[in-house]
């Protein structure tokens, strides 16, 4: 999405080119004198016309500034009648971590790790790492060094040696929150890279995260875990 950052195109344009029919979220954040500003727009592609429109403000602390952020995902569901559920709701008001700054690097860590390229991934485990020194707990954190890891031998640049490590994070992270989606799916992905690699892990020792955070039935885990 960032490559719209600064465009000039049209809502309707770009809703064609990422194949949305109906709606396109526009917005920005700003930040000045230990204050930030969050401003949202709701736009009907077809038509282009601004649907609902929505500002939050306040002292840039953690509680603050994801008690905004749950507003904006709450208010935006209810605009597009989306129905969510009491523990969705519930979930939409959980800080994700007490750090700011750790919010900070992995948003920064993403950014980079979208890059692809060798030196930009490498960048964003830094990122990860760095954000797990100051919130040690912050699930989303080891879901990056997961993803970091995984993508990196993925795209060749390190070998299997990284996986189990890669592994080990993703599990943190479901030890840290059970029901975080992002280390679900790249536990998912991760599974992907074992069941394709070149020695398909078939004597794999690292432990299973759907074992010990999300226990399966006796007969064992469909993944082939040991």
């Amino acid at each position: 999405m960032r490559s719209y950052r600064d465009t000039d195109k049209r809502p309707a344009d770009i809703a064609a080119q990422l194949g949305v029919r109906r709606w396109v979220l526009e917005g920005e954040v700003q930040v000045s004198d230990g204050y930030f500003r969050v401003n949202v727009r709701l736009i009907e592609a077809p038509s282009d016309r601004n649907t609902w429109a929505q500002a939050h403000e306040g002292r840039l602390t953690a509680e603050k500034f994801f008690q905004a952020q749950a507003e904006i995902a709450g208010e935006i569901a209810d605009q597009v009648s989306l129905q969510l559920t009491p523990e969705e709701r519930w979930r939409l008001q959980e800080n994700p971590t007490a750090s700011l700054e750790a919010f900070r690097l992995c948003t920064e860590g993403r950014m980079h790790l979208d890059g692809r390229a060798a030196e930009s991934m490498q960048r964003a485990l830094r990122c990860f790492e760095e954000a797990l020194a100051v919130g040690t707990d912050y699930a989303v954190a080891w879901v990056g060094v997961g993803d970091a890891l995984g993508l990196l031998h993925a795209y060749g640049y390190v070998g299997e040696e990284v996986l189990p490590r890669a592994a080990e994070a993703i599990q943190k992270a479901l030890e840290s929150d059970p029901r975080c989606a992002e280390a679900h799916a790249a536990f998912g992905r991760l599974l992907g890279q074992r069941n394709l690699g070149p020695s398909r892990w078939t004597n794999c020792a690292w432990p299973c995260p759907w074992r010990r955070v999300m226990p399966r039935p006796t007969t064992g885990c469909r993944s082939g875990c040991t």
